[in-house]
Formats: C-alpha cells, sequence, structure tokens
C-alpha cells in the first residue's frame, strides 16, 4: 500500500446532495474516510467527475464540502473532496486518527516500531497526536507532488526541443499534436489535483505560469 492520503475504514453519517436544490439528496454512509476524499455507500453508480455537495456528520457538527466522482462500484463511489478548508481537515483528522494503525505506517503499510515519529521507508510524518502534524504532513504531500508534476514538465519540455530541432517530416502534424495534447492534459490534471487537495501555495499559481509560456510559443512552429 502506498498512498498520500490518510484513510481508515471509517462510518460517517453523510448527506450527498446532488443538485443546488436542498430536497434532491441521499442519505448514507462513508464506507473509509480520509482528509482529501472517502468512499461513499450508494445505490445508484454516478458518472465520473460528477461534482457533489457533501454535509458529513462529525463530532456533532455539520461539515461541508463539495467532491468529485472520481470512481463508481457496485457498492457505491469514490470521491474526491474539492479544495477542502483547514477546519474540515482538522475535523475529519481528530475523528479518524484513533483508528489508525498502530503498528504500520497508514502511507506505506510498513511495520513501525510506535517511538517513530517519522517513517524510515516513505518519510512521512507518524506523530498524529502533535499540533503541527498536518502541517508537516502536507508539506511532504506538496513536495511529492511537486516532484511528480515537474518530472512531466521536463519531459514535456525536452519532447517540444526535439520535436523543434528535429522534427520528422514523415509525421503528420496532427498525431504530434494529439502527442503533445495529451502530455498537456496529463500535467493540468496534476494541477487541478493539487488545487483541489487545498495545499498548494502562492508559488503555485506562478509555476501555473511559467508552463503555459513555455508551451504556447512551441505550437505555432508544429503547425507550419
Amino acid at each position: 500500500m502506498r498512498r498520500l492520503d490518510i484513510r481508515c475504514n471509517f462510518n460517517v453519517p453523510v448527506r450527498v446532495i446532488y443538485t443546488n436544490e436542498e430536497m434532491s439528496h441521499y442519505d448514507t454512509y462513508t464506507k473509509n474516510l480520509g482528509l482529501y476524499g472517502a468512499f461513499l455507500y450508494l445505490k445508484n453508480s454516478l458518472p465520473k467527475g460528477f461534482w457533489t455537495k457533501l454535509i458529513l456528520k462529525l463530532q456533532n457538527e455539520n461539515i461541508e464540502t463539495k467532491g468529485i466522482v472520481l470512481r463508481s462500484e457496485d457498492e457505491g463511489v469514490a470521491v474526491r473532496f474539492k479544495s477542502p478548508d483547514p477546519k474540515v481537515k482538522q475535523t475529519i483528522f481528530d475523528a479518524i486518527k484513533e483508528h489508525l494503525p498502530q503498528n504500520n505506517c497508514p502511507f506505506c503499510g510498513m511495520s513501525q516500531i510506535t517511538t517513530h515519529y517519522i517513517c524510515s521507508y516513505c518519510g512521512f510524518p507518524l506523530d498524529f497526536y502533535s499540533p503541527l502534524f498536518l502541517e508537516e504532513f502536507e508539506k511532504r504531500i506538496l513536495k511529492r507532488k511537486l516532484e511528480t508534476l515537474y518530472s512531466y514538465i521536463d519531459k514535456f519540455v525536452k519532447k517540444c526541443d526535439f520535436i523543434d530541432n528535429y522534427k520528422d517530416p514523415t509525421i503528420p502534424n496532427e498525431m504530434i499534436m494529439l502527442d503533445l495534447e495529451n502530455d498537456i492534459y496529463t500535467i493540468a490534471n496534476l494541477c487541478r489535483e493539487i488545487e483541489e487537495l487545498g495545499i498548494c501555495d502562492s508559488d503555485f499559481q506562478n509555476l501555473r505560469r511559467m508552463c503555459l509560456k513555455r508551451r504556447i510559443p512551441f505550437f505555432p512552429k508544429v503547425i507550419l
């Protein structure tokens, strides 16, 4: 197991509101719950990308957030929360931290000695009762996500430079554009995911602008 979300099996009452009309809803429970998403028991599957409003009852209060459907299964749907605010994440974490594994890292699954506060395998913090836990945890998530994003950007830039300098006239422009568009969608989806996790900082917007400036001058050369 290797995941960046702290998630555990935890049944929480949740109201799923399908539209802006408050009457269009379904009351159910979570199968598992994490800081950035949940799996909901739903009889009717929802399409991937469907947005919904979620009201979770946690610690005798209602917590509201938006969610986007990632996938549907026979039991229900997996949703990712959209930019949950610090209060939502803190309330969720306070509710689930008692249910986290005691002898295994919840991120990579490796066995841990309870006195260790940092996983020696994946480097994520394990001191769940520290007041700085969530701050340190999200710093590491952002670092991992940005490393992945930088890797894709680097590959994209190198591909652009290669095509710019060694374009094969036998390859149709349409195929080149389609390949580059797929790369752009991958980068854009990673950026969107980082934004929707609510963990990005002010430098992230500068990064997006830099990516845009880097690829705009290239496309006219491809289609000439």
